[in-house]
């Protein structure tokens, strides 16, 4: 297949500069000897990584003791019990990716792509994850990370026997003759399907030592030990020389980067290279997730959920086995009683009275029998184990199940809150590298679908609501189908994770009908929506049947966008068409509030006239008040003037007779001086 489709891996001109050093040299001959070489190599590299998730994962699933420990524990006839609780956090972790999985996406990056064809891409992808069982392995290689350090997939084509319809044309006589007419017939055909395929035990795949990324996309090369079984050995490989042992034969596949930058296949056994492929493949087709990259004095590790609380969970083995040794070698319960006081033939059941529960005890009448009560179980151990558990849901972040603690502690629902954010945040580094890992994974399928499915053949693109549509995918239009080109295309990956597209529609339509309760008037608006995106049943046909209720504007904007058949689009779409009523809504309220703002200041204006002509009234009041209290009072003191002044008259009349009296008498007085000076001698 010489059609490629470009791919979008994200590097820069210096990582692709460090690839083209290290591709195998067209001069270098592929020998055995330089595989065999090759491989020494990289399990020499991988040898402690792999060591340490072996003892990780036989750790986490049970081989907790250590077998010098324990064989001298079983000589002192202690037990060595294990109490796992490794398990209680690694499924918490699991579990919420199993519930919100990762998913991919595809985007557009070149002129000749676009959002259809993208659409298509992501929708056979999902295909190809629903019929490989993709998110299985996914979870199994987060499953391994957390218990081991490293987890791993790969994707690879598969040839497969499908049943196929073909038109071809045969001679049928007919009144004019012999002539080639079409026939449909049904022939059993090879085809090729791309598989995402779970990898039990990751030490079987080494990644190139050079490679740095965390995702190990810059690898120029990868070997992957393959356990086949001696029926297939033969079958596949008939000139392979190799022997089985436990009916079972070893090979090695080994993918490297050519000297034309493209992908060579090689597998070789013990004694001999068997296949020598070279692929048109652009990528890798191996995904390896790993923990935190540790190395300390050349020796490489990766972190794992179990070596961070190995040894709170070895204590707790420890302390709980001599917990349950020191119970059970402590003295049984016994008795003291008075000599004689018990016959010789019940002297058994007394003896065995701590272990049979049937048991009828006789003593003699009059005697004494006091019981020795054994000793408890240390509750120094009960302790220190509560501890170390106490101890591991600090490192982890990982509590009990949130109902269950509020049941038990009363927790508040925020607190809940804070702690599941919390234990997310603790252990989201596993969860990010199964993301790495997933768009890798994107990235590898875009490449086999460009190679292997551009063939004009029908395939089938999986919607995220899991309807489905046939596409094909090729230069050549096929009628009645949806037609994508790949050979100029350029396209890249995404990864989103949260919940799926079935939450996400019953959270749809719960917002839908909180907004409808809030607003009754848009309710029969979006009536159709609510029940279509419910777990009624028949909510198809119900929703139908409101959608004909609909009014003409409404119906004839859904007729615009019923070209979509994409689930994203028809949300995306009814999304905007509740924006917009939203937008409505809030236009209309806007402007009652701005009515009644209006009212309210014109209800202010008329109240402040109001005020302002009750105060005119007040002010003309105290102004008519104050004018009679004046004329009352000018009228008092006129009075009382009045008064004063007939009280005056009379006196003044008196005075006045009086000084006319004595006025006459002055004159009579100066009348007789006169007179008596005229008498008067000279």
């Amino acid at each position: 297949m010489n059609t490629k489709m470009q791919i979008d891996l994200d590097l820069d001109s210096s990582n692709l500069e460090g690839v083209d050093k290290h591709m195998l040299d067209e001069n270098v001959e592929l020998t055995h000897s330089y595989c065999k070489e090759l491989l020494s190599k990289a399990e020499s590299y991988w040898a402690n990584p792999h060591r340490i998730y072996t003892e990780m994962y036989e750790f986490a699933h049970g081989k907790q003791w250590d077998p010098g420990i324990e064989e001298q524990r079983r000589r002192a006839h202690r037990d060595c019990k294990v109490y796992p609780i490794v398990g209680g956090f690694v499924r918490p972790l699991v579990n919420a990716v199993r519930q919100a999985p990762p998913s991919i996406s595809v985007y557009p990056v070149s002129a000749d792509s676009d959002k259809s064809a993208a659409r298509v891409l992501a929708g056979v992808i999902r295909h190809i994850e629903y019929t490989s069982n993709a998110q299985r392995a996914y979870t199994h290689a987060l499953e391994q990370v957390a218990e081991g350090g490293l987890g791993a997939w790969r994707v690879t084509p598969k040839t497969r026997k499908v049943k196929q319809t073909q038109y071809v044309t045969v001679p049928m006589e007919t009144p004019y003759g012999v002539q080639m007419v079409p026939s449909k017939q049904v022939a059993i055909v090879d085809k090729i399907e791309i598989a995402i395929e779970q990898i039990d035990d990751p030490t079987t795949v080494m990644f190139d030592p050079a490679a740095k990324l965390p995702d190990f996309s810059d690898a120029n090369w990868v070997l992957y030990k393959n356990t086949l079984s001696e029926l297939d050995y033969k079958r596949d490989y008939p000139e392979g020389k190799a022997s089985a042992t436990d009916s079972s034969v070893v090979v090695y596949e080994y993918w490297y980067f050519n000297s034309k930058g493209t992908v060579d296949f090689v597998v070789f056994d013990e004694f001999d290279i068997l296949v020598h492929d070279e692929l048109d493949l652009l990528v890798l087709p191996f995904v390896v997730i790993a923990g935190d990259k540790v190395e300390i004095d050349g020796e490489l590790t990766f972190a794992s959920l179990t070596g961070e609380i190995k040894a709170p969970q070895q204590e707790i083995n420890w302390l709980k086995s001599e917990a349950i040794a020191t119970v059970s070698q402590a003295p049984k319960s016994g008795w003291i009683a008075d000599k004689d006081a018990i016959d010789a033939a019940d002297e058994d059941a007394w003896a065995n009275s701590a272990t049979d529960p049937d048991v009828i005890l006789r003593k003699k009448k009059g005697s004494e029998v006091i019981p020795i009560v054994p000793p408890g179980p240390p509750t120094g151990y009960m302790d220190l184990s509560s501890q170390n558990v106490e101890m591991a849901r600090q490192i982890t972040g990982i509590y009990p199940d949130p109902s269950t603690q509020q049941a038990l502690s009363n927790a508040s629902g925020k607190a809940i809150a804070y702690q599941q954010a919390g234990s997310q945040i603790q252990t989201y580094h596993f969860v990010d590298a199964l993301n790495y890992g997933i768009k890798r994974t994107g990235e590898i399928l875009l490449d086999m679908i460009s190679v292997y499915y551009n063939d004009d053949d029908i395939r089938i693109s999986m919607g995220v609501d899991n309807t489905f549509q046939h596409v094909s995918i090729g230069p050549t239009q096929v009628p009645n189908v949806q037609n994508v080109d790949l050979t100029y295309s350029n396209f890249g990956v995404v990864i989103s994770s949260g919940p799926t597209y079935s939450t996400e529609k019953e959270k749809f339509s719960e917002q839908l009908m909180t907004f409808g309760k809030g607003n009754p008037q848009m309710l029969p608006l979006i009536a159709d929506v609510v029940v279509r995106y419910s777990n009624i049943p028949n909510s198809e046909e119900i929703a139908d049947r409101f959608r004909a209720m609909l009014p003409p504007q409404v119906q004839q904007l859904i007729a615009q966008q019923s070209n979509s058949n994409d689930p994203e689009d028809v949300i995306r779409t009814q999304q905007q068409q509740i924006q917009q009523m939203q937008q409505q809504l809030q236009i209309q309220t806007q402007h009652l509030q701005q009515m009644a703002d209006e009212l309210e200041k014109a209800n202010t204006g008329n109240e402040i006239k109001v005020l302002d002509i009750q105060t005119k009234r007040d002010i003309a009041d105290d102004k008519i008040k104050a004018d009679f209290a004046k004329q009352e009072a000018q009228h008092d003191q006129e009075k009382r003037l009045l008064e004063i002044e007939g009280q005056i008259k009379p006196l003044l009349n008196a005075l006045d007779a009086n000084n006319k009296g004595q006025l006459q008498n002055l004159q009579s007085l100066n009348r007789v001086s006169e007179k008596i000076e005229g008498l008067s001698p000279v």
